[in-house]
């Protein structure tokens, strides 16, 4: 593959390949034009602090009430029966 500005000397390839490294790294770095997209990359860039899987949540947290789904009965066809009759299938 022939590039036009790609350097022959090994020394000076090496400087060109690693400055095209930097320059790609700084470009993937840049938050996205979009104003959707560049929401969406703060949101995930910021960490987020969530309660640890053994420890509770604490009492200022207000949860919502939330219908649990019924617990699997032997012979009843168990999840996907329950999806079935979730969605009236």
């Amino acid at each position: 593959m022939y590039m036009k500005n790609y350097p022959e000397d090994s020394v000076l390839r090496r400087h060109f390949e690693s400055a095209a490294a930097l320059k790609r790294q700084a470009w993937l770095q840049r938050p996205p034009s979009d104003s959707v997209l560049r929401r969406h990359y703060e949101q995930w860039k910021t960490p987020q602090r969530r309660p640890r899987a053994n420890q509770p949540a604490s009492r200022s947290e207000t949860r919502p009430n939330v219908a649990s789904a019924p617990a699997e009965q032997p012979g009843k066809g168990g999840f996907f029966a329950w999806l079935r009759g979730l969605f009236g299938g």
